[in-house]
């Protein structure tokens, strides 16, 4: 954050309302990403903490984080913990790898039988599908 700001004070020596609106611009996704995430924990924590599904997809993703800490971080983990994406590449991907472990559990789709990394492979599989959609259909 404070690099980009340098960058930018930089390459408009000293311009301030340009300095001020290029910043603002470039950071915009970013703000607003944290902004959503805060509603997107208000509202997890008020209406699903109690709810079975969300407490087997959270057990689910400590336990992906646990045994595959390269391969899976959860959306909390992403914008905590990974310095190396942005916070709207954080919401983005954590909201697909939410959406995705939900509906798989709810269809029944994530069995006991299932080995743990073969649950992870099919929540990437179906996440990045879900972000590719997405992408092309321009939500993101």
């Amino acid at each position: 954050m404070f690099l980009l700001f340098d960058e930018i004070l930089d390459k408009h020596q000293g311009d301030w309302k340009t300095v001020l609106s290029e910043y603002e611009t470039t950071r915009r996704k970013d703000t607003d990403a944290i902004a959503n995430l805060a509603l997107d924990n208000f509202h997890e924590m008020k209406e699903h903490t109690a709810s079975p599904l969300f407490q087997e997809k959270r057990k689910l993703e400590m336990t992906f984080e646990g045994q595959f800490p390269t391969a899976y971080s959860s959306k909390y983990s992403l914008v905590t913990f990974n310095e190396d994406i942005s916070y709207h590449q954080a919401m983005t991907r954590g909201r697909a790898q939410d959406k995705t472990i939900l509906k798989l559990l709810s269809e029944g789709l994530l069995t006991d039988s299932m080995q743990t990394h073969e649950k992870l492979k099919l929540v990437q599989q179906q996440t990045n599908a879900l972000l590719q959609e997405s992408e092309a259909a321009g939500k993101l």
